[in-house]
């Protein structure tokens, strides 16, 4: 996946891990996409069938029908729903609320790529400045404007790539 990303653009061997969350983050919300729209925007499977997205094979839509209804992932759902009706129990976080839940190994408004131990390094490098802000949020050389385009390239480049790889 690296190498065909580096034959199509420009980048350098530090973004690597950056290109990754990125490709992950617009695969998961590519699913999520597909879901809403050609899985729980219609009541069966014989309508799914016939609204299904013309770049999906029949077979691999029927897979993915299929997938949905498994005993696993029913199973997994049923986890999911358990866990969010305990989790509304609790008490409520102004801050959390307003800037999102903690992620471990992320580092709270430097954007994805910061995480803790590249922020203590750089910290320890350049000393107590408010540069450091600056640049730990110019290492990943975007805003979050520039994030968005560059998500939705990121999406179709990640689709063709799958769709060449037989994944989709």
């Amino acid at each position: 996946m690296w190498t065909y990303t580096k034959t199509k653009y420009d980048i350098h061997d530090d973004g690597k891990e950056w290109v990754f969350q990125s490709i992950q983050n617009a695969w998961r919300r590519y699913k999520c996409w597909l879901k809403k729209n050609y899985y729980e925007a219609y009541a069966n499977d014989e309508l799914r069938m016939e609204k299904k997205p013309s770049y999906v094979s029949e077979s691999e839509f029927k897979y993915l029908l299929e997938y949905r209804k498994s005993n696993k992932v029913q199973a997994e759902m049923e986890k999911i729903q358990t866990q969010k009706s305990e989790d509304d129990n609790q008490s409520v976080d102004a801050f959390a609320t307003v800037m999102g839940s903690k992620h471990p190994g992320r580092v709270r408004l430097y954007g994805r790529g910061v995480t803790k131990i590249i922020f203590k390094q750089k910290s320890r490098k350049s000393g107590p400045s408010s540069n450091t802000t600056y640049e730990m949020m110019g290492k990943n050389g975007r805003n979050e404007r520039d994030n968005a385009t560059k998500d939705a390239e990121k999406v179709r480049a990640t689709t063709e790539n799958l769709a060449a790889t037989n994944y989709i």
